[in-house]
Parts: structure tokens; sequence; C-alpha cells
């Protein structure tokens, strides 16, 4: 694990270890119901042989698609991505998980028909719940000690529309270590992208909106967006000033001082 720039372990080390444990009770919990299924499909507890390669199927296949994407595209460092990594995977694992020990339910007189969406609700909400609370530990609260980790942050922008709500913005703000990456999608299939290098930020505050702002973000094609009431965060830059409109705005600008300083530590470094 890095150390901060003046010497000493990472504030946010205590965060990053318990998101590794919840991730590491997900784990085991899935691991654990792999194998159950396994043991009851070779010990020939599960009826129809047909269920039974069901149940083996559908249970092993999503963790094998899931490293599989992995390899391809890695989530380790974007736990906003984590959520719905486990979403792609567990609901059908579950199902297998339901067919097999269905089965054996159904042999005790309770109807299949009931008995496998009832376990596979039940596995999903235990398996999912670890997950989502891994990835809350790195991004919520939002406050400096997630800029010192090597975790990428995502915030949403808020829309002029009024009483805007986190999850139905179509807009975000990524920190990376290196830069920051502003990502505007005004349709399903168009989108517009902006990176800012950490080492070209000078300066960031917070501060309301003011009439006089302008657009905080203009594309070549005409498209712009003003920025909504409210505090918004302002960084100076080399190329100019950019303004983000984002939910708590505050705890951002907080990380982004700390990214900015360690950028700059580690360019004096490689210097």
């Amino acid at each position: 694990m890095p150390e901060r720039p003046g010497g000493g372990r990472p504030r946010g080390s205590a965060r990053l270890r318990r998101a590794h444990v919840w991730l590491g009770v997900a784990f085991f919990v899935h691991c654990t119901l792999i194998v159950y299924v396994g043991c009851s499909v070779a010990g020939g507890s599960i009826g129809p042989p047909a269920a039974a390669v069901a149940a083996a199927v559908l249970t092993a296949a999503p963790m094998a698609v899931l490293l599989w994407r992995e390899r391809r595209s890695s989530t380790a460092g974007q736990p906003w991505r984590w959520p719905a990594s486990g979403v792609s995977a567990v609901p059908v694992h579950a199902v297998g998980v339901g067919i097999a020990a269905g089965d054996l339910l159904g042999r005790a007189g309770m109807s299949m028909w009931s008995a496998v969406p009832s376990i596979a609700a039940v596995v999903s909400v235990v398996e999912l719940m670890p997950v989502v609370l891994a990835a809350r530990a790195l991004r919520r609260p939002l406050s400096a000690d997630l800029g010192e980790i090597d975790v990428e942050i995502q915030v949403e922008i808020r829309s002029g529309a009024r009483r805007s709500k986190r999850w139905l913005a179509r807009d975000d703000v990524r920190l990376t270590e290196e830069q920051l990456i502003i990502t505007v999608r005004p349709g399903p299939r168009l989108g517009y992208m902006r990176t800012i290098d950490l080492t070209d930020v000078s300066a960031v505050e917070v501060r309301p909106a003011r009439e006089g702002d302008g657009s905080w973000f203009s594309a070549d094609d005409g498209h712009a967006d003003s920025p909504p009431p409210g505090d918004v965060v302002v960084v100076d830059h080399r190329r100019g000033v950019q303004i983000l409109p984002v939910f708590e705005p505050i705890g951002f600008a907080e990380i982004l001082r700390v990214r900015v300083e360690r950028a700059m530590h580690m360019g004096a470094d490689r210097s």
C-alpha cells in the first residue's frame, strides 16, 4: 500500500480493510454455495438429471463469466462498479442454488414453483449485501481520507431539474490517481468526455453557483449545460476553469485536493 506524501500509512486504510472484509464475506458465501450445489449434484440428491445439470451450470457459470470479464476489464480499483458486477452474476447463480435446494424442499412437500424463487431471492440478498457494503465503504461518506488510497472515485453531477436525485443522474465525474474525467450523457447514444490532468490543477474551491458562471460544460457541436443552483466545485487548471456541480461538493473537493497533492508529489519524485 502506498505511503502518504509526508510518510505513514494512508488514513483511508481502515476503510480499505473494511471493504476487503466485506468482499471476503461475499466470496466465502458464493464459494460455499457452489460447493453445496456441487456436492448435491455429485451425491445424486437432486432429482431429475435435467434439474441437476441446470443447478450445476447456473451455479458455476456466473462466476466463470465474472472472472473472464475481470480479466478483460478489472474493477478492482473501481468500487462504484462492484454492485453492477454483482447484479450481473448473483441472480443467475441464486437460481441454480434455488433449484438444488428447491428439489429437496419439494420432496418435503413444498412446491418447486414457490421454493425456487423464494430461495433465489434470499440467496441474492445474502450475496449482494456484502458487495454493496464493500462498495459503500469506499464511496460514502466522501472525505479526504479517500484521496489517499488507490481507488477510483465517482461522483454524480446534479442536473438543473428540481430535487435532482443522485440515482437518476446521467452525468458523472471520476477521479483517478492522475486525472479528473468528466462524462456528460445528453442522450442514450450521445456522450462527451473531458479529462484534466491533476498535475495541471492549481486550485480547488467550493462556492455557490453564480449567474455569471455561464455553462459548466460545453461541446464543439453546441451542446452546453448550465450549473444548477447550489454549491459547486471550481477547479483552476492550466487550460482554464472547470465548474463541477456535483453531489457532496465539499467532500469531493477535499478528496480532489489530496489527489492533486499526491500527483504533484509523485511528479516531483519522478523528476
